[in-house]
């Protein structure tokens, strides 16, 4: 992991390039508007807790029980940071559980919102 030869606090002080932005989160297509505005926000979480964040994601453990409650997997079908093989997992642990593969960037949310906002409204409030 980057943070064993970088500390991540630092890390998240460089300024993010948009090659970057556009490659790995929010895809190709995406306004500079839009990477403003999340450059804008990311500036407002302090270093230290989007560097704990990334630790607590890379030393996740997989559950040990099974969740019962419906849920809607929304894949990127773009993400170059979380392999679309890991959807097995959740497989493994839902018993009640949808996946829909969405082409677009890791921040599949911030990139295809209305797609996905579609998606959750037929699957919570259209499903009977």
């Amino acid at each position: 992991m980057l943070s064993r030869w970088f500390p991540l606090s630092l890390f998240f002080k460089l300024p993010v390039p948009q090659l970057i932005i556009r490659r790995y989160l929010l895809g190709q297509e995406i306004e500079d508007a839009i990477i403003i505005l999340f450059k804008k926000s990311l500036n407002t979480v302090n270093n230290n807790v989007l560097a704990f964040r990334v630790r607590e994601i890379a030393n996740l453990k997989i559950a040990s029980g099974v969740v019962g409650l419906r849920c809607v997997y929304i894949q990127a079908g773009d993400d170059r940071l979380v392999p679309a093989t890991n959807v097995a997992v959740f497989n493994e642990l839902v018993t009640d559980i949808t996946v829909v593969n969405v082409p677009g960037p890791h921040f599949i949310l911030q990139a295809q919102p209305a797609e996905c906002a579609k998606i959750i409204e037929n699957e919570f409030y259209h499903r009977a």
